[in-house]
């Protein structure tokens, strides 16, 4: 099971499984970041880019396991919540 490294806005870091078609369930990530904006990651010392969704309403990425996600404005995280199914 891959894994996906999230930074809160209390810079704790949060890790959620991707799905078996390598996507974050977006119900799954809501619960998990309750009030969560957006997934966004910076490149780099570039600007910051937003993890678009896909058909399904999905986050959908090539996920790198060496890189912290952000969730911008997101409510102390629910650890342990949801299922990524």
């Amino acid at each position: 099971m891959r894994v996906v490294q999230f930074s809160d806005r209390e810079n704790k870091i949060i890790m959620l499984a991707l799905s078996p078609d390598n996507t974050i369930n977006r119900r799954y990530f809501k619960e998990t970041f309750p009030g969560a904006l957006s997934i966004r990651y910076k490149f780099d010392n570039s600007d910051r880019y937003i993890i678009p969704f896909n058909a399904d309403g999905n986050y959908s990425w090539d996920w790198d396991s060496n890189v912290i996600y952000e969730v911008p404005s997101s409510i102390n995280p629910i650890l342990g919540s949801g299922s990524n199914t």
